[in-house]
């Protein structure tokens, strides 16, 4: 199953060290990890790629996280 969003993330304020999301070509809505990347909350690397959308972190933060 494919998703086209991460909004189910969205309440999420800090992971315990990396985050990635890959490899869903469906994907075009990254708006869901916003608060997260804004509080500062991946302790480890970021790493987007093999999306729809490949928005980078200052990106998302910016507000530039869908299509």
């Amino acid at each position: 199953m494919e998703l086209n969003n991460i909004s189910g993330l969205s309440n999420l304020e800090s992971v315990g060290t990396d985050l990635s999301i890959k490899n869903n070509i469906s994907l075009r809505d990254l708006c869901g990890i916003k608060t997260l990347l804004n509080l500062g909350g991946v302790a480890g690397s970021i790493l987007i790629s093999n999306k729809l959308f490949n928005p980078g972190e200052q990106d998302i933060i910016s507000g530039n996280c869908s299509i």
